[in-house]
């Protein structure tokens, strides 16, 4: 915690604020027994209220446009006072709508709307309206110009730095002064749940980087002298050889951590640095890894000082709480400067019900932006999410919305979906659609993706989603939809990935993935990416009138049951289709107990010989009797391949392949709205809507 400056006695300012604080207790209370003052807004229909621009300066305020209120808790209040007026007189419910002024608000805690915030119906919410041209919710504070000074010549950190221009260049801020913590740092990736950032800061806009090497790409790590533990929660870290004499830059530095792939290619950890040996060569982490390491495994070190040394970077000390950074190419003195931090959610919506948020930008911050959960019907409608340090928007209850929204540089999952009841396949009825999603899983690097779907009944569709190192879509659960998304340029720092993924459960059933393009996913048969893969016996899913452009492997299809390829267009890909038959070949040994097998757990959780699983999934009561481990009741057909190998089928006695075919020619694509991709050398194929792809403006 940062120590607070003492307050020094002002006996007059004093003594006003308590005048100004009886004065607000008397103007509420009566207000408890009368409706908000009616302004030129409101109509029978609608209560409007207004808050007033975080710059001005408010002691009272009715909510009316002339005297808005102070700050948005007071807006809040009143809105729980109207419905709880509304509820104990009988009155006819109306929609309140709270209305914020333009500017930025800077939060120092979370913004909550529990349930008596609710709306009163679908026909009356409650709903937050954000200002043009712009109202923004901070977790984050702006640093005056004043406060970026320059490094003195006698500052030792100068001659750290690694070069005259970054000397020149770089800028320093004092963050205690300005009760900004600059950490902690923590440790975080794949298998780990995820956390807030430390001060991160934004420069116009700009998320800085950590001072980082290499800054782009990876290094590689030499022979293991020491393993480590496997715990992920202990300090035995691996020790490795290193051969690059910069590692001498490293051995003094504080705070320093290391970003890899330690084992797999698709299992990032970042983990603190213990030791530098330049004379051993060697290198030691701070902590152990969950898979270990290995020779060969990928890493970057970050928040090293020596490694300033280009625009856009920055350096955090935590123990002097400073931050050194070097300005973007092409910022001005003046640019707005803010470091993020709150830790915490930046608006909680806790239990409420008929709520909508409209046109709001939400960032930076260091935590998660917007958390739901529980209650029914939250949409979150034209809102832009920036720079939060965890997941932008977490939706958990039912039958809430994210709507043409835009998601940019997250540090984990863009969106994260979860509601229904897989026991009773209650649908969690949430929908994602009309949204852009980039730069997501920023600092979390696996399995944070765009959108990560779980539960029953989710729906996800016209989004265009992209530029990520791991995954787009990754799904559980039963019965969701994802269509007509346009998804490009991911898995690009991974491997043994999909654009769209999702494995190992036998009962995965009722989800269909059809009308999307996937495109420019290239990759190698070793490293193994994928625009849709169906890994380790995920079963039941269908993958039908998608259009795959440019990708490595089209479609994956790990050993499952009950999987449908479908009508599906391939066009300058590497190979279409893989259905392998894993269940009887490497992964059988992973089958053969069930005590130990992670697909035999799922499907004892399921109740599958009860309605309304039995009704509607019979088959999978004979998936242990029943050509166990083989992929029965799969098909591939009716595929066109435009300059692409159509695959392998290893299974061709169960898996059906017909009407499937192959051509040498490409295959320029449609785009226009309403256009339609048909392929009429193959009967019965279905006419894929492509004009209709990707988010409806």
């Amino acid at each position: 915690m940062v120590p607070r400056r003492p307050r020094t006695t002002n006996p007059f300012r004093d003594a006003l604020v308590s005048a100004a604080v009886v004065a607000w207790l008397a103007v509420t209370s009566s207000a408890q027994d009368r409706p908000p003052t009616r302004d030129e807004h409101e109509t029978d229909d609608a209560v409007v209220l207004h808050v007033a621009a975080p710059t001005r300066t408010e002691s009272l305020g009715d909510g009316t446009r002339a005297r808005p209120f102070a700050t948005i808790a007071h807006g809040l209040e009143a809105i729980r006072r109207e419905r709880a007026r509304e509820r104990e007189r009988g009155l006819t419910p109306r929609r309140i709508e709270l209305r914020l002024a333009p500017g930025s608000f800077e939060l120092a805690s979370t913004l909550v709307l529990d349930a008596s915030c609710s709306g009163a119906s679908p026909a009356a919410p409650t709903v937050l309206l954000a200002a043009p041209p712009g109202t923004r919710l901070l977790g984050a504070r702006a640093i005056p110009r004043a406060a970026r000074t320059e490094l003195t010549p006698r500052d030792p950190r100068r001659a750290r730095l690694p070069n005259e221009a970054a000397r020149s260049a770089v800028r320093r801020v004092e963050l205690r002064p300005l009760e900004i913590a600059a950490g902690p740092f923590e440790r975080r990736g794949m298998g780990q749940p995820s956390r807030a950032a430390p001060a991160e800061p934004t420069l116009g806009g700009v998320v800085l980087r950590l001072a980082s090497w290499p800054d782009q790409g990876f290094a590689t790590a030499g022979p293991v002298t020491h393993v480590g533990a496997s715990d992920p929660d202990s300090d035995d870290g691996a020790s490795f050889r290193f051969d690059d004499p910069r590692i001498e830059r490293w051995v003094g530095a504080r705070e320093a951590w290391l970003l890899g792939y330690w084992y797999w290619d698709w299992a990032d950890a970042t983990l603190p640095l213990r030791a530098v040996d330049p004379l051993a060569h060697t290198i030691t982490l701070g902590a152990g890894h969950a898979y270990g390491m290995r020779e060969g495994a990928r890493f970057r070190v970050l928040n090293v000082l020596e490694e300033l040394d280009s625009p856009g970077e920055y350096w955090l000390d935590t123990q002097a709480e400073e931050l050194l950074y070097w300005p973007t190419e092409g910022s001005a003195p003046g640019d707005e400067l803010l470091v993020s931090t709150l830790r915490d959610a930046l608006v909680f919506v806790d239990g409420a019900s008929d709520v909508e948020l409209v046109g709001f930008e939400f960032g930076p911050t260091r935590g998660v932006a917007v958390r739901v959960d529980g209650g029914e019907r939250v949409t979150l409608d034209t809102c832009a999410f920036h720079a939060s340090g965890s997941h932008g928007l977490v939706l958990r209850g039912t039958a809430h919305v994210a709507r043409r929204c835009t998601f940019r540089d997250c540090g984990a999952s863009g969106i994260t979906l979860d509601g229904g009841d897989r026991a009773t396949l209650r649908a969690g009825a949430h929908v994602v659609e009309d949204c852009e999603l980039l730069r997501f899983a920023r600092l979390e690097r696996t399995y944070r993706p765009g959108v990560a779907i779980a539960g029953v009944g989710q729906v996800v569709r016209h989004n265009r989603i992209g530029e990520a190192p791991h995954v787009a879509i990754l799904f559980a659960g039963n019965e969701h939809t994802i269509e007509a998304n346009e998804i490009f340029d991911v898995v690009r720092e991974t491997g043994d990935a999909g654009a769209i993924y999702a494995g190992r459960d036998w009962a995965m059933h009722g989800t269909v993935i059809r009308h999307n393009l996937i495109r420019d996913v290239p990759g190698t048969r070793e490293r193994n990416q994928n625009a849709i893969y169906l890994d380790d016996m995920a079963s039941g899913i269908t993958v039908s009138g998608n259009v795959l452009l440019r990708c490595n492997l089209g479609v994956l299809c790990g050993g499952g049951r009950d999987v449908h390829v479908v009508g599906n267009v391939f066009v300058d890909c590497a190979e279409g289709i893989f259905f392998d038959a894993r269940g009887v070949g490497w992964m059988k040994k992973d089958l053969a107990d069930p005590e130990t097998s992670t697909l035999h757990r799922r499907l004892r959780e399921i109740p599958i010989d009860h309605p309304p699983w039995s009704t509607r999934y019979p088959q999978l009561a004979r998936t242990l009797t029943e050509a166990f481990g083989r992929p029965l009741g799969s098909e591939v057909s009716i595929n066109a391949q435009f300059r692409t190998p159509f695959g392998r089928i290893e299974d061709r006695e169960l898996v059906r392949v017909e009407g499937n075919r192959a051509f040498e020619r490409g295959l320029e694509l449609p785009r226009e709205p309403g256009a339609e991709l048909d392929v009429l050398e193959i009967p019965g194929f279905p006419a894929i809507p492509i004009g209709s792809i990707g988010p409806r403006r």
